[in-house]
């Protein structure tokens, strides 16, 4: 980012005048106003960010479930209970204090 003094476009945003001129450059490739080609921008990416947060379905929730109890088998090949193992330990911990 060239310089740090910001300027006031036309579309009241606090850009360097770099950005402003990469900016007008792109929009008037895009035959747009600057105003349009920010909003489009913007609004693109909005709809990127909105889409990569979608509902995971019933399927996808059932097979993730699957690869993590997977997961614990592989870390806990003897199937120890290892919650409770957990809390004997809380509570040892908790009868030494």
């Amino acid at each position: 980012m060239a310089g740090t003094s910001g300027v006031v476009n036309p579309i009241d945003l606090h850009v360097t005048m770099e950005q402003l001129m990469l900016l007008r450059e792109a929009a008037e490739r895009e035959r747009s106003s600057l105003e349009g080609f920010v909003l489009d921008a913007a609004l693109d990416a909005a709809r990127a960010h909105s889409s990569s947060k979608r509902r995971v379905t019933r399927d996808e929730a059932l097979a993730l479930l699957r690869e993590a109890r997977a997961a614990v088998r592989h870390a806990n090949p003897l199937n120890r209970d290892l919650a409770a193992e957990l809390l004997d330990e809380r509570r040892a911990e908790a009868d030494r204090e």
